[in-house]
């Protein structure tokens, strides 16, 4: 039907068109009529008169001028033909492309440097001497901008301190290795790490500060033996941690430490520390005065020593 249709209303649209100039006019400044058009015959294409006077059942194809008729026969019912294949197109690397390619470096203190390969996720810290602290912001760590494509994280033995907020936010971070010479975790170090699974602090480390690896996704946790500081929160909502052994050497457990570990079942003291013990997984000071940290994962029904004050 469309195809019938169509050839007729070209047919009246040109004959509109081609109407005498004798019917076309406008007026001139003095009123009179004045022809803008030469009287020129009607005519009609071939075909086109005897087909609007049959009716438009009987309408017979109108030829489209050349190079049209592809075009035509996609709008037809009949015709409709599948697309032509286009060869794809090149195009030049897009400047995210580009980034997951690239090679970043620059200073994170006095004497250290860092290379981040974005390709394959790597970072290196290495030197000499302390990091710097981002304390103020950690949207100040000259990597926070590609802190999504950070996988691992290698810390050189000539490194002496990680700073404060260094990786923290670094979500897709799976793997860290924290060179002999570190002596300080800084505050939020680690915090927000989901992927981060497990992590051994080396013996060298004295000091791990507040929140260094809360929020993250800790099933596992080594603390080396000359750990003498654990901050406030440091190992806060670590839901995957089941236990935690603390060394001989550490003397301050800060506030909520293990807080929020929903999985934690033991919290394990060394039986030569001086300040803490620790009985059937329950956290005390070491005269058993004060009950510190009784784990969330532990289950049944637990009776408080009667020495237990506060």
């Amino acid at each position: 039907m469309k195809k019938r249709v169509i050839p007729c209303l070209l047919c009246l649209c040109m004959a509109a068109s081609l109407l005498s100039g004798a019917a076309v006019s406008a007026l001139a400044g003095d009123g009179s009529p004045t022809p803008i058009v030469e009287d020129v015959p009607l005519a009609f294409p071939s075909g086109a008169r005897e087909a609007c006077a049959a009716g438009v059942n009987d309408v017979p194809e109108m030829p489209f001028p050349e190079g049209k008729v592809a075009a035509a026969k996609r709008l037809t019912d009949e015709g409709e033909s599948a697309p032509e294949e286009v060869a794809p197109i090149e195009t030049a690397p897009t400047e995210a492309t580009a980034e997951l390619q690239a090679t970043y470096s620059g200073t994170c203190g006095a004497n250290l440097t860092w290379n981040l390969n974005t390709s394959t996720g790597a970072l290196t810290i290495s030197g000499s001497g302390a990091m710097t602290n981002w304390s103020s912001s950690y949207s100040g760590v000259p990597w926070y901008n590609y802190s999504s494509s950070i996988k691992s994280v290698t810390i050189g033995d000539r490194v002496t301190s990680i700073g404060e907020s260094a990786f923290s936010l670094c979500e897709s971070l799976t793997s860290v290795i924290i060179g002999n010479g570190v002596t300080s975790i800084g505050t939020g170090a680690f915090n927000n790490c989901f992927d981060l699974t497990s992590i051994v602090i080396p013996d060298s480390v004295t000091s791990i500060g507040e929140h260094a690896f809360s929020v993250s996704g800790l099933t596992s946790v080594t603390i080396g033996s000359g750990v003498t500081t654990i901050g406030d929160r440091a190992f806060q909502s670590n839901h995957g941690l089941i236990s935690v052994t603390i060394p001989d050497s550490v003397t301050s457990i800060g506030d909520w430490a293990f807080y929020w570990c929903s999985s934690l079942t033991s919290i394990h003291v060394a039986d030569n520390n001086p300040s803490y013990t620790s009985v059937d997984g329950v956290l005390f000071n070491k005269a058993m005065t004060t009950l510190i940290q009784f784990p969330e994962g532990k289950s049944g029904a637990y009776t408080i020593p009667d020495s237990v004050t506060s």
